[in-house]
């Protein structure tokens, strides 16, 4: 078994993903609070508390596959003992800024803010993947000079799998589907509020929706965007990458991760055989996946046998936190992996630092 040094810190990726030695300076100023957790500042960046580790897995693991996308928010350091991930700060959210410039047009500006929305929304969407929570809160915005960026990645995963029956009421499509027209019906109710230059306080049919931008959107191009985005019918809803290039004549390239090749793996296929039994009990999905991500990592690691199961434990807590929510938390894994904590999550530390186990589990 390893010998666990619980002051280690790992870097990779410009980030660090760490149990650390020393406590750090305490969190100041509150900046808000959501579903999974609240952000404070400390030292100039963002730093989000996590209610329980599979909430700072999953968002951890977007913003790390997205960490080469544009208008992504950036994650700098992930603290795992103490539930904290911090990322870039910025000056304030899209609601925020709205209600600063209620009375001014800034017609421009919010050009430039929609466009910055969409190439975010290329850039996930391009990957396989829903963002899940598009609203005003969610947009992060920076001035002079105007910077954007999309945040909260706590809900994102591949299409069958991303949380969207959690988006706040106001911009979640009545019908629950489990696809990127999920965040188009969200951007239409956006771009209502954007443009429209009010707040949409209630839930709302789609016809009352599109009467809304009747009345408030005088921008015809827009306005017909609109209504196709919060049409009953998803099918009418245009790709964010036919808006960009609809309003600003402008195609984004998408820079996937490249796939790393996995070979079997045969001394650890207890480890396998242990995975799918407990996901099964557990009712957990893509263990496969998760068993070629664990092989992956095993094939370029030195693994000794009896580490395997440990492994593969960590492996089953990744994929209750990133695809489908189970029962299957951190208490039962220590259970399952006769760990104490601090030992435990050394193991999980070692999948989460690598970024080709990340890209394998958010293949597209």
């Amino acid at each position: 078994m390893k010998n666990f040094n619980l002051g280690m810190t790992r870097k990779f990726g410009g980030k660090k993903l760490c149990i650390p030695i020393n406590d750090n300076p305490p969190l100041k100023m509150f900046l808000g609070k959501g579903t999974y957790g609240s952000v404070r500042v400390r030292e100039n960046l963002a730093v989000k508390k996590f209610h329980e580790v599979r909430h700072i897995i999953q968002e951890y693991l977007a913003g790390s596959y997205l960490d080469n996308a544009r208008n992504i928010v950036r994650i700098h350091e992930v603290d795992i003992r103490k539930l904290n991930l911090s990322m870039e700060l910025y000056q304030m959210n899209l609601r925020h800024w709205m209600e600063d410039n209620y009375d001014r047009k800034k017609f421009n500006d919010r050009y430039f803010i929609l466009h910055e929305i969409l190439v975010g929304l290329c850039e996930i969407h391009g990957r396989g993947l829903i963002h899940g929570d598009i609203k005003p809160g969610n947009i992060l915005i920076n001035e002079k000079p105007l910077k954007v960026a999309l945040g909260d990645l706590g809900f994102v995963s591949l299409n069958r799998y991303a949380k969207v029956k959690y988006t706040a009421k106001v911009y979640r499509d009545s019908v629950i589907r489990q696809s990127f027209v999920h965040d188009l019906f969200s951007l239409g109710v956006l771009m209502i509020e954007l443009f429209g230059r009010i707040k949409v306080r209630a839930v709302c049919t789609y016809s009352e929706l599109k009467t809304i931008a009747r009345d408030k959107i005088s921008d015809r191009k827009l306005r017909e965007i609109i209504f196709d985005l919060v049409d009953e019918d998803p099918h009418q809803r245009p790709k964010a990458k036919s808006i960009l290039y609809h309003l600003y004549s402008e195609t984004i390239p998408i820079h996937r991760k490249e796939i790393p090749a996995v070979r079997d793996i045969v001394h650890c296929s207890n480890a396998f055989s242990s995975m799918r039994d407990v996901g099964t009990q557990f009712g957990l999905a893509m263990i496969e996946r998760c068993i070629e991500a664990l092989k992956y990592y095993i094939q370029t690691h030195e693994i000794d046998h009896e580490d395997c199961i440990s492994y593969g434990i960590a492996m089953l807590l990744i994929s209750s936190s990133l695809y489908r929510i189970s029962k299957f938390n951190l208490s039962k894994a220590l259970i399952h992996s006769e760990l104490v904590k601090d030992d435990f999550l050394l193991y999980l530390c070692d999948l989460l630092a690598n970024n080709d186990v990340i890209t394998i589990l958010l293949k597209g």
